[in-house]
């Protein structure tokens, strides 16, 4: 398996981040010339599934996954969402999504575990999803300005 990690600081505070964290933010991260359609959406739990179809030029893919780990403190709030029924070549996605108070200002923390069925498409899906994550800080910031 393939890891990519990210760090995103954004100037909001811990709850106002943390609570940011649901379907308009999903749709908001949604790459230029990309549509997405939320067939399901059950928030954010232990078990809570979200069902989605996401258009990219050239090519439509059916995505679910589910909540299989949640975590919150005062300071820090994680939560992992797994691949159930992926796109064609991707064989296992894990994406841990973790958001942390630090000084007045809060950190938000992308790192994606993924294989693909072949080498081919693991490197595909490599290039795909750092692409995809690469262009995520400058949308936190946008999103979470005050």
């Amino acid at each position: 398996m393939l890891r990519i990690t990210l760090r995103s600081t954004v100037p909001a505070p811990f709850k106002i981040v943390k609570d940011g964290f649901n379907l308009k933010l999903l749709e908001y991260l949604t790459p230029p010339l990309s549509k997405l359609q939320m067939l399901r959406f059950d928030g954010f739990y232990m078990g809570a599934q979200m069902v989605f179809t996401i258009v990219v030029p050239g090519q439509k893919m059916q995505w679910s996954g589910e909540i299989s780990h949640l975590r919150s403190t005062p300071k820090n709030f994680t939560f992992i969402d797994r691949g159930i029924t992926l796109p064609r070549g991707l064989k296992k996605w894990r994406h841990v999504h973790s958001v942390q108070s630090q000084n007045g200002r809060t950190t938000i923390i992308d790192r994606v575990e993924l294989q693909g069925i072949h080498i081919f498409f693991t490197a595909y899906w490599y290039l795909a999803t750092l692409y995809l994550l690469s262009i995520r800080p400058s949308r936190y910031k946008r999103y979470f300005k005050q």
